[in-house]
């Protein structure tokens, strides 16, 4: 009989120990758990220690101290688990942060470019009734160092995010933490592994969720979990999540949603496509490493066209996923950025983006909206630091000493924008070299790569910079740039299960 008790005692205890791990679990899994989630959790885990406390305490027990050990704990348990939880409703939020990802500001008719733009009716619609910015340009071309600096405030060259993969400073400003600390309820539906919460994006958030169909679907860390095969998610199942989800009554709402489609390959919807006149949304046959390795000269003229238009094609699928969300929310404060453009043939770079630092790669859109904001288009260059202080100047709340971001809610005296690549073939190294830097202010640049010399463009006749002009009187800050080309940069190394993430995706060989 006592043997009985104590390996029901032992099984009961582990069962409440697993319900506890659950409480922390999901985020090592993608997604921090709601309040109310969190409370089940709690009382399922109060109810098995009571349990065990319960059989322990039982007359003719050998062990009367431990008895009394488990009954102190789950009594405190049981009082921590009492607490009253928040209540959840479906509601919308009052700030969103839409991050588009290898969306470029010219694929955009309401931004001057030379390239035939996709169809966006929701995103036009929102840019004739919002705060358009024509000339705004991220410090990076790839996703993790370019969402690092929006959610942060600093540069690249500031912060030391210049690889996907590489986890944040754990004293990183950070704007939903900010805003957490202010009383917001802070949540994230995130589209691919690069923005993993374990590498810090996750900080500051009441729920984040990174989930996927196909992968990390175990609930319990004892649970065997699925081989990890999937990285990325459409747009429509994020967006479908985010728009379900309840949330609490009481607290105004952050809500942040990554949008991935447009990243290669382009496999467009059907319908979309067909808008573009392709008979099928099937994307372009690889060949060789020239998907991987960014190489031109494997794909005919015919082929080239006929991967941007399938470009087009998925940044009309991302402009419905944005019209489903302004639907749902039509009285929030609304952020709509790229994080980062794509090339599509320009300097010799094809259908895709990270090895250079010009405009294709760089150049996105911005948008804000709001009750309390008018329309208007400005044509100053921004910088997409400037984001994160935007977002708190929207949500009331002063950017803190630490960011260098502005507000972008009234003019800023101009200032030089910078944008940066790092060297291909760092990623397993904390050191690197910067493969492109190109400086923009008011209507010209100036900037190069190692395989362009650092030159003068304008960005008026020449938005794409591609035709380098002559730069009188620029000899020392050529000098400048060709010295930050030359310098070794500190990074951050990404871990081994980061790296398989980014080879699935198709930025490591």
């Amino acid at each position: 009989m006592l043997l009985f008790r104590v390996l029901i005692l032992l099984a009961t205890v582990a069962l409440a120990g697993l319900a506890g791990l659950s409480l922390s679990l999901p985020v090592e899994l993608g997604v921090v758990p709601t309040a109310e989630e969190a409370e089940s959790l709690r009382h399922l885990s109060a109810a098995l220690l009571a349990a065990a406390a319960a059989l322990v305490s039982l007359p003719g027990l050998r062990w009367p101290r431990l008895g009394l050990a488990v009954l102190g704990v789950s009594g405190l348990s049981l009082l921590l688990s009492l607490r009253p939880a928040p209540a959840f409703v479906h509601r919308p939020p009052d700030l969103i942060l839409i991050t588009l990802d290898t969306v470029r500001a010219d694929a955009f008719s309401f931004v001057n470019g030379d390239v035939p733009a996709a169809n966006t009716p929701q995103l036009t619609a929102l840019a004739a009734r919002g705060l358009v910015f024509r000339q705004a340009f991220s410090p990076a071309a790839i996703t993790g160092p370019a969402h690092a600096s929006l959610l942060s405030g600093l540069h690249p060259l500031t912060h030391g995010i210049l690889l996907n993969g590489a986890p944040l400073p754990a004293d990183l400003p950070w704007v939903p933490e900010r805003l957490q600390e202010a009383g917001w309820y802070t949540e994230a539906w995130v589209s691919a592994a690069i923005l993993e919460p374990s590498l810090g994006f996750g900080r500051g958030f009441s729920r984040y969720d990174s989930i996927f169909e196909d992968r990390l679907t175990a609930a319990l860390p004892l649970w065997p979990a699925p081989e990890r095969t999937g990285f990325s998610r459409p747009g429509a199942q994020t967006v479908a999540a985010a728009l379900a989800a309840p949330r609490p009554a009481d607290q105004k709402v952050f809500t942040w949603i990554h949008l991935y489609d447009a990243h290669w390959p382009y496999t467009p919807s059907q319908a979309a496509a067909q808008a573009e006149g392709l008979e099928s949304n099937a994307a372009l046959e690889p060949k060789g490493l020239s998907l991987v390795l960014n190489v031109q000269s494997a794909w005919s003229d015919a082929e080239q066209q006929r991967g941007r238009a399938l470009y087009r094609a998925e940044v009309a699928d991302v402009d419905a996923h944005v019209g489903e969300i302004l639907a749902a929310a039509p009285q929030a404060a609304i952020v709509v950025v790229g994080d980062h453009g794509e090339s599509l043939g320009e300097h010799g770079y094809l259908f895709n983006h990270g090895k250079l630092a010009f405009a294709p790669d760089t150049h996105v859109p911005l948008i804000l909206s709001g009750p309390q904001l008018a329309p208007a288009v400005r044509d100053e260059v921004v910088d997409t630091t400037d984001v994160a202080a935007t977002l708190l100047a929207l949500a009331g709340l002063p950017a803190p000493a630490e960011m260098a971001s502005r507000s972008l809610l009234s003019p800023q005296p101009p200032r030089p924008q910078l944008s940066v690549t790092l060297s291909e073939g760092e990623s397993d190294s904390t050191f690197g070299s910067l493969s492109s830097v190109v400086m923009r202010e008011s209507a010209r640049s100036l900037g190069g790569s190692r395989e362009h010399p650092i030159a003068a463009y304008q960005r008026a006749a020449d938005p794409r910079e591609l035709v380098p002009v002559a730069a009188d009187g620029d000899d020392e800050l050529r000098q400048s740039l060709e010295s930050i080309l030359a310098a070794e940069v500190s990074t951050i190394e990404s871990s081994a299960e980061m790296e398989d993430a980014l080879r699935a995706l198709g930025y490591l060989e």
